[in-house]
């Protein structure tokens, strides 16, 4: 990569490893007020007399306005479509009132020490109330579904959650704090680790052992499984993932070996049973065309086209035809063409997904609360209407459906890794259905009677399953998006591309933050995480993966991993970098405060821990990257964008 700087030390162009070349303009107080992409396409910034960016033009030529009060707090956001939305901040600056785009009230509470201790709603969503350790950590929370305790040890590290209908989860942990036990009321999974505390082992509650093993900088290339399958992998010179297999006693059972670009970006994928897929990518690295070569399933070439801002404005599959799509300034979907078929969506002010209307014939309704979580979806077919509702904790994770009266509640772990991961599937009645086993990926399932293996592609899709004795007992093949395209044998699993949940009620995967729909490749409401300015794809508010799906992902339905890491790794930057970043020291009592720094923060932590990529070597890419942005002026111009947006 090759930078340019001005004479004030700016960086005014980068050029990658391909050679495409972003460039960047300032004003005279060295604010960043444009950038112009690798095809030349403008995204441009505007500032008042004290710097508080005022106007983002994006692409498309769509303004987006902000507004401050005298302390320089963000008070409003005008949408392009004209919705405005208001924030109020108290003088030493907690928020404590936000009225959405909806018109919908949010207000907050905190104690002498500025602690959140209450956040109500307008809309008839329960209020929740907070509690707290003498030192600071979350001790209670009483919302919809009754009161959630923590508890602590010594080191403040939480021992035990116990949900309002008395479950608990319960850890413990080695002096490094990597957590050695993870206790639910169905057993118990334990975790041992290497010298360099990375993990080990993972013993499940049967007693099952999986066991990791890396190389000599960190790249994991061995995996044993429990049922004796073996998932190797392979690196090239720059610790990026060319090659992986799993095989059991008899015979390799999957293997995806990759091509790479200058970039990083995979453009082939030859697969042990003579599929092969083929990627083209435009300047911008999204994904213009998948040619699938498949002597089971059949052939097809699937192409895309997209405007400046990467809606995406055809789809053209040599099997299926041409479909067409129309946005409003937003960026919200409105109309889907497909010869004679034509899907119509409408939205809140929020942006929220209200409705979905195939043919003007099957409707799909959905409801939200104030908080923007998705409450329940109707379906309307041939007359006939099924409702879904869903139950969310007070971070957002959802924790149980309600389908037709039937309830499936999720045990959450949030205290091992950044995502949320369920760990039991249970009833009302405490009854289990399924556990779950997490290690570096979703290990196995266990419904009581069997207990059955995940095993992956590069992108951490499911693509097997396995059962004790390693034989194979249900195939899957994706497209670039997530959709479907194979499946072959029998399992109760929903967990696909990319290792996510699917959901039949939203016809999409749920990603913690948001819902997705791989049909269209977007999310059905708006991006909670605003972005960055130097990176204009991040801005988008539905896209997925930044319209690269096969080399990123976006567990958290926030933000893209691996558009920032295709750079590849630099250790000596990363290490560099941890010198410079200063954050503040701020409790996490105040996250709605700082939530914006917080999303930067834990996602620099993600970087560090190498959590999403199973790849040292990628992780220490990402951490680099985010360090540069720190660092470098314009990217800290990005920074400062997000503390002004607090």
């Amino acid at each position: 990569m090759t930078t340019t700087y001005d004479p004030l030390g700016r960086v005014i162009a980068e050029t990658d490893l391909a050679g495409n070349t972003t460039n960047y303009e300032y004003d005279a107080l060295g604010r960043l007020t444009a950038v112009i992409d690798a095809l030349n396409q403008r995204t441009e910034y505007k500032y008042d007399l004290v710097g508080n960016l005022i106007e983002q033009k994006d692409a498309n030529g769509n303004i987006t306005k902000f507004e401050y009060d005298s302390l320089r707090r963000l008070k409003a956001t005008i949408l392009p479509g004209g919705q405005r939305n208001e924030t109020i901040h108290d003088k030493i600056g907690n928020l404590i009132k936000v009225t959405d785009f909806n018109g919908a009230v949010t207000t907050y509470k905190y104690n002498e020490r500025n602690w959140l201790t209450e956040k109500s709603f307008s809309d008839g969503t329960a209020t929740e109330t907070f509690t707290y350790t003498l030192t600071g950590e979350l001790a209670t929370v009483i919302d919809n579904r009754g009161m959630t305790n923590y508890v602590y040890d010594e080191r403040d590290r939480l021992i035990s959650r116990t949900e309002p209908d008395n479950r608990t989860i319960s850890y413990t942990y080695d002096k490094a704090s990597n957590i050695l036990t993870l206790s639910v009321p169905s057993g118990t999974t334990t975790y041992t680790y290497d010298v360099l505390n990375r993990l080990d082992t993972v013993k499940d509650a049967d007693n099952g052992v999986t066991d990791y093993n890396y190389d000599a900088v960190g790249n994991l290339i061995k995996t044993v499984f429990p049922n004796g399958v073996i998932e190797n992998q392979q690196y090239d010179l720059l610790n990026r993932l060319t090659y992986l297999e799993n095989r059991n006693d008899t015979s390799i059972i999957s293997s995806y070996a990759y091509t790479l670009d200058a970039m990083g970006n995979r453009v082939k994928v030859v697969e042990n049973d003579g599929r092969t897929v083929e990627y083209t990518y435009d300047n911008l690295y999204r994904l213009t065309q998948e040619k699938i070569t498949d002597t089971v399933a059949g052939n097809k070439t699937i192409t895309y086209s997209f405007d400046a801002v990467g809606n995406r404005l055809e789809k053209v599959d040599s099997v299926a035809g041409k479909t067409t799509y129309n946005y409003d300034k937003n960026d919200r979907l409105l109309k889907e063409i497909l010869g004679g078929n034509i899907t119509q969506y409408q939205y809140d002010d929020e942006g929220n997904l209200l409705a979905k209307v195939e043919n003007g014939a099957t409707t799909t309704n959905y409801e939200w609360n104030a908080k923007g979580e998705l409450t329940a979806v109707e379906v309307t077919e041939n007359g006939e209407t099924g409702r879904i509702e869903f139950e969310y904790d007070h971070n957002g994770i959802r924790v149980a459906i309600d389908v037709d009266g039937e309830v499936t509640r999720f045990l959450i772990d949030n205290n091992q890794q950044q995502y949320a991961q369920v760990i039991e599937e249970y009833q009302t009645n405490g009854t289990v259905n399924t556990t779950y086993t997490h290690g570096w990926d979703l290990i196995s399932q266990d419904d009581g009677a069997n207990r059955i293996y995940y095993q992956v592609d590069g992108l951490g899709s499911t693509r097997l399953m396995t059962g004790n004795n390693g034989s194979v007992i249900v195939e899957y093949d994706y497209d670039a998006y997530g959709n479907l395209t194979r499946k072959v044998g029998d399992a109760d699993n929903n967990y696909l591309f990319a290792g996510e949940q699917f959901d039949d009620a939203v016809d999409g995967y749920y990603l913690r933050a948001r819902y997705y729909d791989p049909n269209t490749g977007r999310f059905a409401s708006v991006d909670p995480f605003e972005g960055f300015n130097n990176q204009p794809i991040t801005l988008h508010d539905y896209l997925y993966a930044g319209v690269n799906p096969v080399n990123a992902i976006d567990p958290s339905g926030e933000v893209a991993i691996i558009e920032y890491v295709i750079l590849l790794g630099n250790a000596a930057l990363l290490a560099d970098c941890l010198n410079l970043i200063d954050l503040p020291d701020i409790p996490i009592k105040n996250f709605n405060h700082y939530s914006a720094l917080y999303d930067y923060y834990s996602f620099v932590l993600a970087a560090l821990g190498g959590l999403a990529m199973r790849n040292l070597g990628i992780a220490m890419g990402l951490g680099s990257l985010l360090c540069y942005a720190v660092k470098d002026s314009p990217h800290r111009i990005l920074l400062n964008h997000i503390l002004a947006h607090m």
